[in-house]
């Protein structure tokens, strides 16, 4: 069974980074706010990942007007 390209672990990578930075907040908003860090980090990454939607959007609707 094939799976893929299997992509070399890279812990500075972008997405490495972005995830230690969530899970860092939703650490530190957890115990401020008495709400559960798990649910506070995939709101986060929830986020990022919308904003690379938006971003990538972009990008393709610039490329096409040039």
């Amino acid at each position: 069974m094939r799976f893929g390209k299997l992509m070399a672990y890279n812990p500075q990578g972008k997405m490495e980074c972005r995830k230690r930075l969530a899970w860092t907040i939703a650490c530190e908003q957890a115990v401020v706010t008495k709400e559960d860090a798990v649910t506070i980090y995939n709101r986060l990454m929830d986020e990022f990942n919308g904003m690379d939607k938006r971003n990538k959007y972009k990008q393709t609707e610039s490329n096409k007007s040039q």
